[in-house]
């Protein structure tokens, strides 16, 4: 287009380009001045849609007439081409600004009165920008703001009839309540949720910029549009003052009224939040702008503050000569609440620190690595109730309320810690907190070489045990002391490795095993880094590694569980480790009690354990005892990562106790908290024997384009079973030939083979399959005799004696684990059929 005329417009250079079309510098030769031109390519003016939006804009800017919006000269159509002129603006845009770093609070607030203004201008004619941004807003050389862009306006409700009975309806494009429009990071939580708008979405907004010209990163993150959202919808962002000490209180107020996820908790009209930054402003020009409390900077061997002069060095030691005096006042009058050394048992949870330094990413595993450490040391203590780590992973990067924490852990006590780096030392701050209240039981400020994490870690633990006047056996405070390894670096790398565990995707099961060996490569003898490196390695055999590589990733998980065990066998860790191994790789059930319970025995304060237990049990058809172990499990903490595993867990043993709706519930429960789609198997059967035989079919066919061949493998299977009872044979056969030649085979898929022989009124080779599915990990009484799908083969004489065996499996199995328990009849499970 360069050096070509559009109208009275001589176009000179591209300056950009969006998602509406290209922007031109261009040249006015009727009035001689330069403009910039917005052209619509043809592609583009043929989509009524995108033209209505486009028209909108022309017509939503150009009624607004105020010094920080953009001037709309004119909309028209030459040579078949659609354009908009408007005034040229000699600047950058807010976006290029913040890019180097953040700006200083003065520039920041001249910015946000002014945008702010704009959008008083804008709402005072009933329209709404919705997607505000740094992209959107230019600042001009001469430091005058220009609010650009209304290709998102809305004309809102109030002014609907008006504006319908002024223009043509094609003219204004309504957004339907569900459609999401606009930038993610900088969308309202009603927006991010496809709800009506109106003005305050823009402040809501206006907030997030301000933030983010303040700090320099925007306070809502993901590394998916979906995980942004997550966090807009429930994550609140970090303090300004954790970025910069130089940042007013009151600015901290005002940006937390703007970011109010409730509208109507946030401000109400731009021109409410005009006046608060405007009144700020002019605070902060005269110099007389509070300021938050600077982080402390001291530790044991060192309380020395920092100070520009002498008067402020002397203003900030009074000010923390009164916070002391506070602070130990506080401490003792909330002391004598304190339990007194007694056996009550105390509930705790160690929440993640907070890394104050941003920038600082060799340091961010110990946001994780610190509470982890210290829970695993203080579970050597009975008399402490610890939540587990995986009841924490919500609160990481939080701003987190002690008493919200407390109340949704079902915790007594809560711990909060902050990590600063310095160099290479590193400044820790750590409160032990009543959960009830807030009250501050305990304190400490450490300043410490970064190779000191050890001693740092025994010195909290003990600490925390002492302030909640823990009584203590000799051998509990031996174990509580007791080290696992010398090595610095090598600590260092395990708790790393625990920290890429935490988190269940293949890439952080991949940088866990990476982080293991290096730990044993600085000390081979170390047994938390072997049982780390076995329940990696039986995640990766049996959620991600492909057909070729299952076989090699279990042997490796149990030889290194083997090896943990060798060096340890009174570590809790160790036994969890093997248990993983003999429930995800060898499906070993007996031996996944036996581990489980040990694990339990020396660490009642996690959760996995009874999610394998229950896993073995529903295997063995001991339905009774999972549920005992779920509810166990669940009980232990309610909110957390593997809440999701117990759920779903709850659900199949709903299912093979013939509870369908109850099993759908549970799994879909299970799906919703998991934040995406599970297309698991078990849920497609439980719609299935509902009568939703669509539904479940459907969900099979997603399950076939996984990536995991031992789901494409079940799902096949199911799938076959499923389509032979309704009488689609050639259909059902070449699935089942799919699945035999696929080469993945497990207990599940055997069983639906079976089960797709039976109504295929092939009872020799159902018979077959079905005793494979026993043999290698389905001996499930109770679901043998309950499905119907194997109604058919009931009469076989084969299947009868069968039947017996399994039977007395069964009975065996509920003699062993559950010898007082009142045993279900067989004939009652006959009868439920």
């Amino acid at each position: 287009m360069l050096r070509q005329s559009i109208s009275h417009y001589n176009i000179l250079e591209k300056i950009g380009a969006g998602g509406m079309g290209e922007v031109y510098l261009a040249e006015d030769i009727q009035l001689g001045r330069r403009v910039a031109l917005k052209l619509l390519p043809t592609d583009v003016a043929s989509d009524e849609g995108r033209m209505r939006r486009f028209v909108q804009e022309a017509r939503a800017a150009s009624a607004l007439n105020h010094p920080n919006i953009l001037t709309v000269y004119e909309f028209g159509e030459a040579q078949s081409i659609y354009f908009m002129a408007t005034e040229f603006i000699d600047g950058v845009t807010l976006r290029k600004r913040i890019e180097g770093e953040p700006m200083k609070v003065s520039e920041a607030l001249d910015v946000a009165v002014q945008a702010t203004e704009a959008l008083s201008a804008a709402h005072g004619a009933d329209i709404v920008h919705r997607d505000i941004k740094p992209e959107n807003v230019m600042l001009r050389a001469d430091g005058y703001v220009k609010v650009l862009d209304f290709g998102l306006a809305k004309l809102t409700e109030l002014r609907t009839a008006q504006v319908e009975a002024q223009m043509d309806a094609p003219t204004v494009m309504m957004t339907d309540a569900g459609v999401v429009m606009g930038t993610a990071r900088y969308m309202s939580p009603e927006q991010a949720r496809g709800l009506t708008l109106d003005a305050r979405t823009d402040i809501w907004s206006m907030g997030v910029v301000l933030y983010e010209m303040l700090t320099g990163r925007a306070p809502f993150e993901g590394t998916t549009t979906t995980d942004t959202l997550v966090s807009i919808l429930e994550r609140e962002p970090m303090p300004l003052a954790q970025f910069s000490p130089e940042i007013p209180s009151e600015l901290q107020r005002i940006v937390t009224k703007a970011l109010a996820k409730k509208r109507e908790e946030r401000y109400q009209t731009a021109v409410e939040l005009a006046g608060d930054l405007k009144r700020l402003k002019r605070d902060v020009e005269a110099g007389a702008s509070s300021r938050p409390t600077q982080p402390l900077q001291g530790g044991r061997s060192s309380r020395r503050i920092f100070a520009r002069s002498w008067f402020i060095a002397l203003l900030g030691f009074l000010v923390l000569s009164l916070a002391v005096a506070g602070y130990l006042f506080r401490s003792r009058r909330s002391s004598k609440e304190t339990p007194q050394a007694s056996a009550q048992q105390i509930t705790l949870a160690v929440l993640p620190f907070r890394i104050l330094n941003k920038e600082a990413e060799d340091i961010s595993f110990l946001s994780l690595g610190f509470p982890d450490a210290i829970i695993t040391r203080l579970a050597n203590v009975r008399q402490i109730r610890l939540r587990p780590t995986s009841a924490i992973l919500r609160y990481d990067n939080q701003n987190v309320d002690a008493q919200e924490a407390g109340r949704v852990l079902s915790s007594d006590y809560v711990v909060m810690g902050t990590v600063q780096k310095a160099e290479e030392r590193l400044r820790v701050s750590v409160q032990l907190l009543r959960a009830s209240d807030g009250a501050p039981i305990w304190g400490e400020h450490y300043d410490e070489p970064r190779s000191n994490l050890l001693d740092l870690q025994d010195s909290i633990a003990g600490q925390v045990a002492s302030a909640l006047k823990i009584k203590m056996t000799a051998a509990e405070q031996e174990r509580l002391l007791r080290r696992y390894t010398k090595n610095a670096a090598a600590y260092e790398s395990y708790l790393q490795g625990r920290s890429h565990l935490s988190r269940s995707t293949q890439e952080e099961a991949l940088a866990a095993i990476e982080r293991f060996e290096n730990a044993l490569r600085l000390d081979p003898s170390y047994a938390l880094a072997y049982a780390g490196l076995a329940r990696a390695a039986a995640e990766m055999h049996l959620r991600f590694a492909p057909e070729r590589d299952v076989k090699s990733w279990g042997e490796r998980a149990e030889r290194e569980a083997r090896r943990a065990l060798e060096l340890d066998t009174n570590l809790a860790e160790t036994h969890l480790a093997l248990a993983a191994v003999y429930g995800k790789t060898d499906f070993n059930w007996e031996g996944t009690i036996e581990e489980s319970s040990r694990t339990l025995e020396l660490d009642p304060n996690l959760d996995l354990p009874y999610a394998f237990r229950a896993r073995a049990f529903y295997h063995l058809g001991l339905l009774e005892l999972a549920q005992q172990d779920l509810r166990a499990g669940l009980e232990s903490n309610t909110e957390n990562r593997n809440r999701v595993e117990l759920l779903r867990t709850q659900g199949i043993v709903a299912l093979f106790n013939g509870e369908y709706i109850q099993a759908s519930s549970l799994l879909e429960e299970a799906q919703r908290l998991n934040g995406k789609p599970l297309f698991d198997v078990y849920l497609a059967q439980a719609h299935y024997y509902q009568g939703g035989t669509a539904h479940a079919e459907e969900l099979l066919g997603e399950l076939r384009r996984s990536s995991s061949a031992s789901a494409v493998a079940r799902a096949q299977a199911t799938l076959a079973s499923f389509v032979a009872a309704r009488g689609s044979r050639t259909e059902a056969e070449e699935l089942l030939r799919a699945v035999i030649a696929g080469g993945y085979m497990d207990h599940h898929a055997a069983y639906s083979l079976g089960a797709a022989y039976a109504q295929l009124g092939k009872p020799d080779q159902a018979w077959l399959w079905l005793r494979k599915a026993a043999d290698t990990g389905f001996p499930c009484y109770p679901w043998f005799a309950r499905d119907p799908l194997l109604q058919p083969l009931r009469a076989d004489p084969k299947f009868q004696s069968f039947m017996e065996v399994l039977q007395k499996s069964w009975e065996s199995a509920k003699t062993k684990y559950a010898p007082q328990q009142s045993r279900t009849s067989i004939a009652t499970v006959a009868q439920e059929m």
